[in-house]
């Protein structure tokens, strides 16, 4: 359910945007029965902000999907091992296993 989860808010986001745009263009419709000019406003403003406001949406997925790419190639080395961190004791900086210091505030890190 939670896997590839930013894949799944960038569809969601296009879903909404098309029912969106189904919607305003649907309801222009009606409206232009009574006053064209309200209708077509409607229709094509309606349309334009749903797809307009989808973009954030599709946004945020987008940023999950690179975030998680990141996460998943920076955890790995070259040949496929999983690195193991070592987090230095007063900024929290994850180093890699083996370095005696900080690549974030210089001081050395302490391995249990």
């Amino acid at each position: 359910m939670y896997n590839n989860i930013g894949a799944k808010i960038k569809v969601l986001a296009q879903v909404i945007a098309w029912l969106g745009i189904i919607s305003g263009v649907i309801a222009g419709a009606v409206i232009m029965s009574e006053s064209v000019g309200v209708g077509f406003g409607v229709m094509i403003g309606g349309a334009l902000m749903s797809w307009i406001s989808s973009w954030f949406m599709y946004g945020f997925g987008e940023l999950i999907e690179q975030t998680t790419r990141i996460a998943k190639n920076t955890s790995f080395d070259d040949s496929g091992q999983k690195k193991h961190f070592a987090i230095a004791c007063k900024c929290g900086t994850r180093n890699e296993e083996g370095m005696s210091f900080c690549q974030n505030c210089g001081e050395p890190i302490n391995t249990v």
